[in-house]
């Protein structure tokens, strides 16, 4: 009967002891601010640690990046703004750890010079600036405002646009493609025109900074529509569209 009452307090210990280990879990903090709870998988002494969350996404982090491990009691983890992955020393450019956003606030500011084709060549300063929201990797989708000037008719309009992007691929260099949508205003009667319909497209590459910031080259094509409901000689016109080839230099954040 002893016998028996011990056997029972162990295999009753050994269950108690497994399920409070349970209720613990490692947690690693990074110096941009994310906390992420999980198993630790790996550790490599003075380069990287390997996280799996409850959820099973493994996250692979650069020491340099972590200010400290703890154990802590069990709490979902809610966050996960950044990740990193180790790329090829080949690929390397300021170092082997790619970083990239997953979520969140993103902001982007932009200039470049466009050239005009067509009938109604103008070339024109082109100055930007877009602030929304990164779904993840791959997606952004947020609203803008620029400010073009037009340098051979000394004018300015002001657009106000939607501004989508995808990025290709996820890495360190990264291709990408983007449209702005919307309505410029006029700043002014040169053209004596109102405003119009607005609607750029292009394409870049974004180079990685770090976890937060990067540069961005883009090539596109901007398509300017303004209105003019007058006649002229009995003739009705109604305005007319300005089109542009532009090269653009960004900094994201």
């Amino acid at each position: 009967m002893r016998k028996a009452c011990f056997i029972l307090v162990i295999i009753f210990g050994i269950i108690g002891f497994t399920q409070a280990q349970e209720r613990w879990q490692e947690v690693v903090y990074l110096r941009n601010g994310s906390v992420i709870r999980g198993i630790i998988i790996e550790q490599v002494p003075n380069r990287s640690i390997k996280i799996e969350t409850a959820d099973g996404s493994i996250f692979v982090y650069p020491m340099r990046e972590v200010t400290k491990i703890t154990k802590e009691p069990y709490r979902k983890n809610r966050q996960r703004r950044y990740a990193y992955r180790e790329v090829p020393r080949r690929n390397c450019r300021y170092s082997c750890w790619d970083a990239y956003r997953y979520w969140g606030y993103r902001g982007f500011v932009e200039m470049g010079y466009a050239i005009g084709t067509g009938d109604n060549a103008e070339d024109r300063l082109e100055i930007s600036t877009s602030h929304g929201y990164q779904f993840n990797p791959y997606l952004f989708l947020g609203g803008g405002v620029g400010f073009h000037y037009y340098t051979n008719a000394e004018e300015a309009m002001l657009p106000l646009f939607i501004d989508f992007r995808a990025n290709f691929i996820r890495g360190s260099i990264t291709p990408y493609a983007g449209v702005k949508l919307g309505y410029s205003a006029l700043l002014g009667d040169i053209f004596e025109s109102s405003g119009g319909f607005y609607f750029s497209p292009s394409i870049g590459v974004r180079f990685s900074i770090d976890s937060d910031k990067a540069i961005n080259v883009s090539f596109g094509y901007s398509l300017q529509r303004l209105n003019n409901d007058a006649y002229y000689d009995d003739y009705y016109y109604d305005g007319f569209t300005m089109n542009a080839l532009h090269l653009k230099v960004g900094f994201e954040f």
